[in-house]
C-alpha cells in the first residue's frame, strides 16, 4: 500500500539516501537540505510503501523579473527509488504536488525536466509563454498554470530559490 504525505523530520535521512540513489550523487540531497535550512522548502511530499520512503518531491518559491503579481513554485527535485520506477509513484507525487500548490493559493509551477514526461501532466514550454530561466534549458523549462491567467505575463525571467546551483 502506498501513502503520499508531507515529509517530516524523521524522513530526512531516508530522503537524503533516496535522492543520492535516484540522482547517482549527493547534489540533490544537498539542495533539499539547503532549501530547508533557508526556509525555502514550501512543500515536501514523500511516497511511502511498506514503511519505507520510495519517492520525494520538493517545491520552493520562484521569483519573476520584472516583478509579477503571480505566486509560483519551482518543482525540484522529483525522485523515485530506481527499483520502484515505472509504477506511477512519480506521477502520483506530481499530481499531489500540483493539488497541494493549488490549495496553498499558488498561481503556477515551473520545472526543469523531461518535456514529454511533464507535458503529459499539462506543463508547457515556458518559452511559448514568454518566460525564461537562468538556466539554458530550452524546451526542458516547463510551466503549469494552476488557475486561469496564473502564469506571469511575459516576457519575464523566473528564478529559483537562491539554494539552486549557479544562482
Amino acid at each position: 500500500m502506498r501513502l503520499i504525505r508531507p515529509e517530516t523530520e524523521s524522513d530526512f535521512e531516508a530522503i537524503d539516501a533516496l535522492l543520492h540513489e535516484a540522482f547517482k550523487g549527493p547534489a540533490e540531497a544537498r539542495l533539499v537540505r539547503a532549501l530547508r535550512s533557508a526556509s525555502d522548502l514550501v512543500l515536501g511530499l514523500v511516497a511511502i510503501e511498506d514503511g519505507r520512503c520510495v519517492g520525494h518531491v520538493a517545491c520552493s518559491p520562484m521569483r519573476a523579473t520584472p516583478v509579477a503579481t503571480r505566486r509560483g513554485l519551482g518543482l525540484a527535485p522529483l525522485a523515485v527509488d530506481p527499483q520502484c520506477q515505472r509504477r506511477g509513484i512519480g506521477r502520483t507525487l506530481l499530481a499531489e504536488a500540483v493539488a497541494a500548490a493549488r490549495r496553498m493559493g499558488f498561481d503556477y509551477l515551473a520545472v526543469l525536466g523531461d518535456p514529454a514526461y511533464y507535458g503529459r501532466a499539462g506543463f508547457i514550454a515556458a518559452q511559448t509563454a514568454g518566460l525564461a530561466s537562468a538556466y539554458e534549458a530550452g524546451d526542458a523549462f516547463r510551466v503549469l498554470a494552476l488557475r486561469p491567467d496564473g502564469l506571469p505575463p511575459g516576457p519575464a525571467r523566473l528564478d529559483y530559490a537562491p539554494a539552486f546551483p549557479g544562482l
